[in-house]
């Protein structure tokens, strides 16, 4: 028998999980992904998160 330990992050309420380029609201981390990878964004935050790199990407798709 094998036992195998996981980390799980769960965002506070109201908020979301971010490691710069995922949003969740649990995570479960691989064994060589550390917690301190991931930070708390609000509702707001992440909404000007993806509208930044929505804009980012339609920048790029011109050139």
């Amino acid at each position: 028998m094998q036992t195998h330990n996981v980390t799980i992050l769960q965002a506070s309420e109201g908020h979301w999980l971010y490691n710069g380029e995922t949003f969740g609201r649990a995570v479960q981390l691989a064994p060589s992904a550390s917690p301190d990878d991931w930070r708390e964004v609000t509702d707001a935050e992440k909404e000007e998160i993806e509208r930044k790199e929505e804009e980012e990407a339609q920048i790029h798709s011109l050139t």
